[in-house]
């Protein structure tokens, strides 16, 4: 009964959900807060617009867990402003939950720091939390994804108005396994304001949070202040003293948050947990004697420029290795005769 009673005030487009959000934190149940709306008179939606509304819903298989729903996540339930209800495609996974957060525009670098940790983390059956932008968010989701694990993406829109657009069949991909949760209705756009409210259910949902490059005016850095808060661990990747993209980072490494060089340094913050690693099917690449000697120079994640590579191997051979070495996956060409390692 509660359910269909409460449920116009979702869709009324005078509805406030900050201000209905800030409400329930004081009350603490979804009951409450029907009788508090009720009292202050709030208006009802017209029946014909609820069941358009109803319907759209039901077509597009969305499922609303409301605050007193037995699979609201106790993680969320828990944090000084939990949404009121939580707009549901796919299924919330069992288990660990960690979000990796970071740069819309990351660096080549970042990019594959940040596949190494994701990777690390699933194959320790670790639930990827992150929230579908652009960058090292839909960097986490895909390596998720190619690895088989489960990861959850937080929306700062509706279901119906995806964003980035690019997106849209990632979060496809996303329901098959995990889940794609919004606090948002369907149809709602992507306003700027709705990202810091999402930004607080990424670190919510979260025993930790795993920061990779960030400047110091960020999303990233407001899922940090979130994270710290609500008493959330958090891990950071280390940057270029003299790199701007990576301000952000070093400045809460300064304040206290953990430094992370390897997938241990997470771990070992929650001695409780047993993280039992899945075991990885890899396939064995063919390499020549030179092959493996540039490969076994260069280290992993830091970009080493032609020119320094030139001191130390034949020029001929150099470029002759460098390109089967990008052709096999193993090490990527940047932007001024740059190289990184990718394994």
């Amino acid at each position: 009964m509660l359910f269909k009673e409460f449920h116009p005030f979702l869709f009324h487009k005078s509805f406030n959900f900050q201000k209905a959000t800030l409400e329930l934190g004081k009350l603490k149940s979804l009951e409450e807060l029907f009788k508090f709306l009720k009292e202050k008179n709030f208006p009802k939606e017209e029946e014909r617009e609820v069941e358009k509304i109803n319907n759209l819903i039901e077509k597009e298989k969305i499922e609303i867990v409301y605050y007193s729903s037995k699979n609201y996540p106790e993680q969320l339930m828990n944090i000084k402003n939990p949404p009121i209800a939580l707009f549901l495609k796919g299924k919330l996974p069992e288990g660990f939950y960690f979000s990796i957060v970071g740069s819309r525009k990351p660096l080549p670098e970042s990019v594959e720091v940040a596949k190494h940790f994701t990777k690390e983390l699933v194959l320790r059956k670790i639930v990827i939390v992150s929230g579908l932008a652009r960058g090292i968010d839909g960097v986490a989701h895909k390596e998720t994804t190619k690895n088989s694990g489960k990861t959850i993406a937080v929306l700062g829109s509706g279901h119906l108005k995806i964003y980035p657009p690019e997106h849209k069949n990632l979060a496809k991909e996303i329901e098959e396994s995990g889940a794609v949760i919004s606090e948002f209705p369907p149809l709602t756009p992507p306003n700027p304001q709705n990202f810091p409210q999402r930004n607080r259910i990424i670190a919510g949902l979260s025993r930790g949070v795993l920061l990779i490059e960030a400047g110091l005016k960020s999303g990233s850095m407001k899922t940090a202040n979130f994270a710290i808060e609500e008493g959330r661990e958090l891990f950071v990747i280390p940057g270029d003293v003299f790199e701007v993209k990576y301000a952000g980072s070093n400045y809460l490494i300064k304040k206290g948050a953990k430094l992370v060089q390897s997938i241990e340094d997470i771990l070992e913050e929650f001695p409780q947990e047993k993280f039992e690693k899945i075991k990885e099917k890899k396939e064995e690449i063919d390499l020549t004697k030179e092959e493996k000697e540039i490969l076994e120079f260069m280290e992993f994640g830091k970009k080493i420029n032609f020119e320094e590579l030139l001191e130390n191997f034949n020029y001929e051979k150099l470029s002759t290795n460098l390109t089967s070495l990008e052709l096999k996956g193993l090490i990527e060409k940047l932007p001024g005769n740059f190289f990184i390692k990718k394994i």
